[in-house]
């Protein structure tokens, strides 16, 4: 089993994710709680065992990961394009599983290609959590979210979405904020 993901933080949070998990468990010795306790998480970088010096990547097309290994890739909307061709092309030819997991929302590849979203506009295998564990719709966030989610269809924020945050957000749109009220000597730099 290969966690993995594209930032190292990112990596960190998903065996941080898995341990807290298997906190409730009771039993310890059972061997697949020993089993998930050990994996670790990679990047995807250290994955493929890149070597910056040769810039190539251990695990390719010509030398393969193992078959019946399970890999769970996450934050894919992080990937770009290109990574994410080397990662297919280091696969096994057979008998694998790969679970891919990401939010087409979050944050995008900082390279070309919007790869996550891209798989889910064909909506093969696909499954999409509905209700957040990490903040409730009536949030703050949630309603910021749902603020933004409805925007982004038209590439600036409808009036009615924003309306339905607080009276005092969080935070001030940039469209909204005047510009002619700031003291000048409040701003640093």
């Amino acid at each position: 089993i290969k966690l993995v993901a594209p930032s190292g933080k990112a990596a960190d949070r998903m065996r941080e994710s898995l341990l807290k998990s298997l906190s409730f468990f009771k039993d310890k010795n059972n061997d697949i709680y020993r089993k998930l306790h050990a994996l670790e998480s990679y990047t995807i970088h250290r994955l493929l065992s890149y070597n910056p010096q040769r810039n190539i990547f251990n695990y390719r097309e010509d030398n393969r990961f193992p078959e019946k290994t399970i890999f769970i890739l996450d934050e894919a909307s992080m990937i770009d394009i290109d990574l994410f061709a080397k990662f297919m092309q280091a696969l096994p030819q057979k008998d694998y599983k790969l679970y891919i997991l990401g939010d087409p929302d979050q944050l995008p590849s900082v390279e070309a290609g919007a790869v996550l979203g891209e798989m889910l506009a064909t909506g093969h295998y696909a499954a999409q959590l509905v209700e957040s564990k990490r903040f409730d719709s009536n949030s703050a966030i949630g309603r910021l979210s749902i603020a933004i989610k409805a925007s982004k269809d038209q590439n600036t924020a409808s009036d009615d979405a924003w309306k339905k945050m607080d009276e005092k957000p969080f935070f001030t749109p940039f469209n909204k904020i005047d510009f002619s009220k700031i003291d000048a000597g409040s701003i640093h730099y």
